[in-house]
Protein backbone atom coordinates (compact mmCIF):
# COMPACT_ATOMS: atom_id res chain seq x y z
CA UNK A 1 0.00 0.00 0.00
CA UNK A 2 1.39 3.38 -0.91
CA UNK A 3 0.66 6.66 0.79
CA UNK A 4 0.29 9.63 -1.51
CA UNK A 5 0.83 13.20 -0.42
CA UNK A 6 -0.43 15.76 -2.88
CA UNK A 7 -0.17 19.51 -3.10
CA UNK A 8 -2.79 20.81 -0.71
CA UNK A 9 -2.40 17.97 1.79
CA UNK A 10 -2.78 19.66 5.18
CA UNK A 11 0.10 18.73 7.49
CA UNK A 12 0.50 18.81 11.27
CA UNK A 13 4.06 18.71 12.65
CA UNK A 14 4.52 16.97 16.01
CA UNK A 15 7.71 18.23 17.67
CA UNK A 16 7.76 21.42 15.59
CA UNK A 17 9.86 23.33 18.17
CA UNK A 18 12.69 20.77 18.20
CA UNK A 19 15.84 21.42 16.18
CA UNK A 20 14.89 18.73 13.66
CA UNK A 21 11.28 19.87 13.59
CA UNK A 22 12.25 23.46 12.82
CA UNK A 23 14.76 22.40 10.16
CA UNK A 24 12.32 20.16 8.32
CA UNK A 25 9.42 22.60 8.72
CA UNK A 26 11.56 25.22 7.00
CA UNK A 27 12.40 22.84 4.14
CA UNK A 28 8.78 21.78 3.77
CA UNK A 29 7.56 25.38 3.68
CA UNK A 30 10.18 26.21 1.04
CA UNK A 31 8.73 23.43 -1.10
CA UNK A 32 5.24 24.94 -0.64
CA UNK A 33 3.88 22.25 1.71
CA UNK A 34 0.68 23.27 3.49
CA UNK A 35 1.63 23.05 7.16
CA UNK A 36 -1.44 24.08 9.12
CA UNK A 37 -0.31 23.50 12.73
CA UNK A 38 2.42 22.24 15.00
CA UNK A 39 2.36 20.49 18.37
CA UNK A 40 4.87 20.75 21.18
CA UNK A 41 3.88 20.33 24.85
CA UNK A 42 4.23 23.53 26.85
CA UNK A 43 4.54 25.73 23.76
CA UNK A 44 0.88 26.66 23.19
CA UNK A 45 0.45 30.09 21.61
CA UNK A 46 3.87 30.24 19.99
CA UNK A 47 4.46 30.29 16.24
CA UNK A 48 7.23 28.61 14.29
CA UNK A 49 7.76 30.24 10.89
CA UNK A 50 4.16 31.45 10.96
CA UNK A 51 2.74 28.04 11.95
CA UNK A 52 0.62 28.09 15.14
CA UNK A 53 1.78 25.76 17.92
CA UNK A 54 -0.52 23.80 20.26
CA UNK A 55 0.11 21.69 23.37
CA UNK A 56 -1.87 18.68 22.13
CA UNK A 57 -2.78 17.12 18.79
CA UNK A 58 -6.44 17.12 19.88
CA UNK A 59 -6.34 20.93 20.27
CA UNK A 60 -4.77 21.39 16.83
CA UNK A 61 -7.25 19.17 14.98
CA UNK A 62 -10.19 20.98 16.61
CA UNK A 63 -8.99 24.23 15.01
CA UNK A 64 -7.51 23.00 11.71
CA UNK A 65 -8.37 20.46 9.05
CA UNK A 66 -5.45 18.01 9.17
CA UNK A 67 -4.84 15.21 6.66
CA UNK A 68 -1.52 13.83 7.94
CA UNK A 69 0.96 14.24 10.79
CA UNK A 70 4.76 14.18 10.71
CA UNK A 71 6.60 13.33 13.93
CA UNK A 72 10.03 14.65 14.99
Amino acid sequence: MSILIERGTRILIQGITTTEGRQHTSLMLESKAEIVAGVSPGRYGQEVMGVPVYDKVSEAVKRHNVDIAVVF
